[in-house]
């Protein structure tokens, strides 16, 4: 996309199913793949892929699975890379069981989607291209997630941030490691899911969710951080800790081999495989 060029999106519609398919090169994956190009910033990308849907041969498999269980249930690609490439290479290395995509609002906030139902924008996208693995932010691909599952658990993301050493806004920490089941009664239950629910207008509702983002990047200012997420600079800084990352000289956050930090990764990862 060129500098001042109106966002755009390049939707494309799965269509020929092929075990190699995810391997093959970029543009010969795309080749034979029905397209429809959407413009205007303002356009949430759920409706982009819905259009795109409603005009594309109903005989396309793709096609089909959305019209029987609808567009609630949307999985797509949003490839890496926005230049030719004749070489194979996993170019959908976003697509996962979650498929979550990032984007990043007018103010400066994130907004994570897993199944295109927020207010995600073409223009999110393309405030986000270059960033948290991602290309240039043009191209999806709308696939069915044939065989494909979320097996992820639903937990408390109040108390998992607070026994990680996570406070974003909630107890004091200190407090919470001495009297946990004080801290579980209702009234103040209530008050920390209150204050994570600006992490779920981001759309990390979920632990694997924000350990998912805070992986996207190599390295992290905690300004940086705490502006996307819209949290405290000091809640940054313990979230960075508790997902195993060190403060190098530069003032950077970056992943860590020390014993200490690998114990912390450990712990919460973990904690988002507990099951009830």
């Amino acid at each position: 996309m060129t500098v001042g060029e109106e966002p755009f999106l390049d939707v494309y519609i799965f269509s020929e199913p092929r075990a190699s398919e995810m391997d093959w090169a970029m543009e010969q994956s795309i080749a034979t793949m029905p397209k429809w190009r959407v413009q205007g910033g303002d356009v949430r990308v759920h409706d982009a892929v819905v259009k795109a849907l409603s005009e594309a041969d109903t005989s396309i498999e793709t096609v089909q699975y959305y019209g029987r269980l609808g567009t609630e249930v949307l999985h797509v690609v949003l490839p890496e890379a926005d230049e030719a490439d004749d070489q194979p290479r996993p170019w959908t290395r976003n697509w996962d069981a979650y498929g979550l995509m990032y984007g990043v609002r007018a103010d400066g906030g994130l907004v994570a989607d897993g199944g295109l139902m927020s207010d995600l924008t073409i223009g999110d996208l393309h405030r986000s291209a270059g960033r948290f693995g991602n290309g240039a932010n043009t191209r999806l691909i709308v696939i069915a997630p044939m065989g494909l599952g979320d097996g992820s658990y639903f937990l408390d993301v109040g108390t998992f941030l607070l026994d990680h050493g996570v406070d974003i806004g909630t107890v004091a920490i200190g407090a919470w490691a001495i009297g946990r089941r004080h801290w579980r009664k209702q009234a103040t239950l209530r008050k920390v899911r209150a204050a994570v629910r600006v992490l779920e207008y981001g759309g990390l509702s979920q632990p694997w969710s924000i350990r998912q983002f805070i992986d996207s990047e190599e390295a992290w200012q905690v300004a940086d951080l705490a502006k996307l997420l819209r949290i405290r600079n000091e809640s940054a800084r313990q979230l960075l800790l508790a997902l195993g990352y060190e403060r190098r000289r530069d003032g950077a956050w970056v992943p860590s081999t020390s014993r200490p930090a690998r114990k912390r990764r450990r712990k919460w990862e973990d904690s988002e495989r507990w099951t009830p």
